[in-house]
């Protein structure tokens, strides 16, 4: 797609668009404002999307968490995106968390978040019945569709660890991790890309971190993939000022790692979606990890 500029219903224009990536469900693009400010333009793809997330980063930046500025939410005008929804947001500078250091610097951003009022934020409320559910369902899948000998260990693993209890639901940002998070030595660090956003059980968001980390270990690396899933953890227990224990950290990781099959699983005939087998190498280590993470200082 080749786009010049996009102008708002509102008169509202981005110029000098440059293609960036858009993940799964939007269009995106670098751009400029019309005061020649760095913005970045998301035109909604998955219908819903975009709106949560303009909701999400509203209520965060009105409660004083560093997020990206919202210029424009609305519609765009004409050309081939006529009528998409189109959320402007402020650039954000930063780098890519690599150190344990900027791992645990995440954790302490997400747990943040758990301070954040969930009534009147509009975000998607996830109690800890359905939480459960959802977990089961996804489990209940995987079991019945994966290869037997990968169902196997699936159904292994999820019946090894009993649920939890699990607290009120807390803000969360819902997909947190190394793309989504942004290091910056200037000023405050920033979580970016918020439309899953939502109100859950605390837990959910270092877990996916967490086990993020280890998916994308490099095989020569595994030891700082460890060490930065270890550091997230940490700092969300610090700063919730809550030390999980052996088996809710367990619960949460195979929540977490279940997740990340089942999107794999589903999309694995798709370009550039990494091989679902190694959510399955990693949910099957989970039941060697040392734990509690968060009983040790990674750093």
């Amino acid at each position: 797609m080749t786009l010049r500029q996009l102008e708002l219903t509102d008169g509202f224009t981005v110029s000098r668009l440059t293609p960036a990536s858009g993940g799964q469900n939007n269009v995106v693009f670098f751009g400029l404002s019309p005061a020649a400010e760095e913005v970045v333009a998301k035109v909604e793809g998955a219908a819903g999307r975009l709106h949560a997330e303009y909701r999400a980063l509203s209520w965060a930046a009105r409660h004083g968490v560093a997020v990206p500025r919202v210029y424009r939410w609305g519609e765009v005008r004409s050309g081939e995106l006529q009528g998409a929804r189109c959320l402007v947001l402020g650039r954000v500078r930063g780098r890519r968390p690599v150190t344990p250091f900027d791992w645990r610097r995440m954790g302490t951003c997400l747990a943040g978040l758990t301070r954040l009022p969930v009534a009147g934020s509009g975000v998607r409320l996830v109690g800890a019945d359905e939480a459960v559910a959802h977990h089961e369902h996804a489990t209940a899948m995987l079991v019945a569709q994966l290869p037997s000998a990968h169902a196997a260990v699936v159904q292994r693993v999820a019946a090894e660890v009993p649920v939890p209890p699990l607290s009120r639901p807390v803000f969360a940002h819902g997909d947190p991790g190394p793309g989504n998070f942004l290091v910056s030595d200037a000023g405050p660090d920033h979580l970016i890309d918020w439309e899953t956003a939502q109100a859950t059980p605390m837990g959910l968001d270092p877990a996916r971190a967490a086990v993020l980390a280890l998916l994308n270990a490099d095989p020569a690396g595994g030891d700082l993939a460890r060490r930065q899933a270890a550091a997230v953890w940490h700092g969300y227990a610090a700063g919730t000022g809550r030390q999980p224990g052996a088996v809710a950290t367990r619960w949460w990781l195979t929540v977490a790692c279940v997740q990340f099959l089942a999107g794999r699983w589903r999309r694995r005939d798709a370009a550039r979606v990494r091989p679902w087998e190694d959510a399955v190498t990693v949910l099957e280590d989970l039941e060697h990890v040392d734990h509690p993470w968060a009983a040790r200082r990674p750093v």
